[in-house]
């Protein structure tokens, strides 16, 4: 059931991102939103459970972009394995933590792709449109960030909740 759980969760945020957002003026430069359900998934989440909800997102995303295949993948498997170590050193309840975490993680997607404009566009006409939505992103991130976090983790505390009642 929780996978069906993670599946219905992945899909809905998609449809949020590539539907819903794309057609809000102020939402279209706005940061991936599946960056902070990885980073809940890396911060909170077993190595077990996630891993495979991550490739998905990861294959999932990659399959609707018009991109090189493997960008998100990869962007979201760093992601995670720096969650992963970071908890390592730190307490995944840490304030800073959450506060920092999502904004952390939009700089290192956008450090991917820029990386990738950069190697197939050297020439580079379009730097300051870049910049400009890089800026956007990363302001959204440091506002909206903890929020989404917060909410995933109210979310799959009810689901555990459910989910160990029903086995008890």
């Amino acid at each position: 059931m929780l996978f069906c759980f993670y599946a219905a969760a992945i899909i809905c945020l998609v449809i949020t991102q590539t539907v819903i957002m794309a057609s809000i003026p102020f939402f279209d430069s706005f940061y991936d939103i599946l960056i902070p359900f990885i980073i809940y998934l890396g911060l909170f989440r077993s190595l077990r459970e996630s891993l495979p909800v991550v490739l998905l997102c990861g294959f999932f995303i990659d399959g609707l972009s018009g991109g090189s295949f493997g960008l998100y993948s990869t962007t979201y498997i760093w992601l995670y394995i720096c969650c992963k170590c970071v908890i390592r050193f730190f307490h995944a309840e840490n304030r800073f933590i959450l506060f920092v975490a999502v904004v952390l993680g939009v700089i290192l997607q956008n450090a991917m792709f820029f990386g990738i404009f950069f190697i197939l566009e050297p020439d580079g006409r379009q730097d300051i449109y870049i910049i400009n939505f890089f800026q956007s992103q990363v302001i959204c991130a440091f506002i909206t960030g903890p929020f989404l976090l917060a909410g995933f983790k109210q979310v799959f505390t009810i689901l555990d909740r459910r989910l160990y009642s029903e086995r008890s």
